[in-house]
């Protein structure tokens, strides 16, 4: 799995790869808070109210990714 995240000013987007042939589930700790929409599926898959550097537990599955985007004030 790779996590690797973009800043523009304030919009914080992680994306999140799992070539692996397995479904993973990964810690990780968003440096900012609030909602994220998930860009690939829309709000099924959307995290809300997550808490700054607080774990979260996400799931990549196997042989595809995540993008999570933070939503604007």
């Amino acid at each position: 799995v790779l996590l690797f995240a973009r800043y523009s000013g304030a919009q914080y987007t992680l994306i999140a790869i799992n070539t692996g042939s397995a479904d993973q589930v990964v810690p990780f700790r968003f440096p900012v808070g609030g909602d994220y929409v998930e860009e690939l599926h829309g709000d099924e898959l959307s995290l809300k109210h997550i808490v700054p550097l607080q774990e979260t537990a996400l799931t990549i599955p196997s042989h595809y990714g995540r993008i999570w985007t933070l939503l604007g004030p």
